[in-house]
């Protein structure tokens, strides 16, 4: 069986690595997978160097982790920040300015 998966969610180092896609289109398994992964003991950074394609609903999922005890937002790559910026977010985002990968 070949997957269609086109994300990937792990505990890693303290880190909640995010990987892939995360759209309207994906949130809700993602979102299953997160919730499951920090269940026990929440993520204390998020990593999202290897964030693909993303829309408004990773910033949400971010957002909702944040509420939830996450304190650093890593390597968040340019298109998560323009739709940070584009929200008007910025101020509940203070780490991307020195975190951002290089696009």
């Amino acid at each position: 069986m070949i997957s269609t998966q086109r994300w990937h969610v792990e505990n890693q180092d303290h880190a909640l690595v995010i990987a892939g896609d995360i759209t309207l289109a994906t949130i809700n398994p993602v979102l299953a997978r997160v919730t499951s992964l920090t269940q026990a003991k929440p993520a204390e950074n998020v990593d999202l160097s290897g964030l693909g394609l993303c829309d408004s609903s990773a910033v949400a999922l971010v957002l909702e982790l944040r509420r939830c005890g996450v304190v650093n937002v890593l390597h968040a790559p340019a298109a998560f920040s323009a739709i940070v910026q584009a929200c008007q977010l910025g101020a509940l985002f203070p780490d991307l300015a020195q975190n951002r990968t290089v696009p």
